[in-house]
């Protein structure tokens, strides 16, 4: 599936707006480091469970959960945070290929119930994102519902910077699918109309990204 993105985590291009934070220089990066040192260990454990001969799923998940609620974070800078996202990416990008290489061990149909049922909100919709499009490349997967339902889901995160970065994940994932009619069964309003509404959010949100300057860095979901 990440051979098929139409950007990657090294690639990608940052969104270009600057958000003044009162929090200092230094102050930021070492809580930067603190959360990718957070981020890559959960990812190795997550790896790790993968990889074992039970191959425990459930578990995996809940590492991957961990991990992503790193992303809650209020007091990063664009700048910074796109270091933490490209972290967390990185990671998601290794459960999506387990997922396509066990989905007739693990139905993906039912994965994509179960972490329905994750806590919080921000992890949720990025794991739903990362098995859904998992799912879709499935033999007689229902590619559109799935798209709707990550769509209209994604409305959950309001946070500008979050809500910004979880509808470019969303773009990111889906893309194959948007882009390349010749391997699903949508037709082309459908693509227009998904990719329109996802950018029209996003642009939304970049808005109140400039606008909100400081008053971003007191808002925690």
């Amino acid at each position: 599936m990440a051979d098929h993105l139409p950007f990657t985590s090294s690639s990608a291009p940052l969104p270009q707006f600057e958000l003044e934070m009162d929090t200092p220089e230094l102050q930021l990066d070492e809580h930067l480091t603190k959360a990718l040192a957070f981020v890559n260990s959960q990812a190795v454990q997550m790896r790790r469970i993968l990889e074992s001969p039970k191959g425990q799923l459930l578990l995996a998940i809940k590492k991957a959960s961990s991990m992503l609620g790193e992303l809650r974070t209020a007091r990063l800078p664009p700048r910074l945070y796109y270091e933490l996202y490209n972290s967390c990416f990185d990671a998601l990008s290794q459960l999506q290929a387990y997922l396509l290489e066990a989905h007739e061990q693990h139905h993906l149909a039912d994965v994509y119930e179960i972490v329905q049922y994750t806590g919080s909100v921000l992890p949720r919709l990025y794991l739903m994102i990362t098995v859904g499009t998992a799912f879709m490349e499935t033999d007689d997967a229902p590619i559109q519902e799935v798209l709707k339902d990550m769509l209209e889901m994604a409305k959950g995160v309001q946070h500008p910077l979050r809500g910004l970065f979880l509808r470019y994940y969303l773009g990111q994932r889906t893309g194959p699918f948007i882009t390349q009619p010749n391997i699903n069964s949508l037709d082309l309003s459908f693509n227009v109309r998904f990719t329109l509404t996802n950018f029209i959010e996003m642009n939304k949100l970049w808005v109140r990204c400039q606008h909100q300057g400081h008053s971003l860095s007191l808002i925690h979901i």
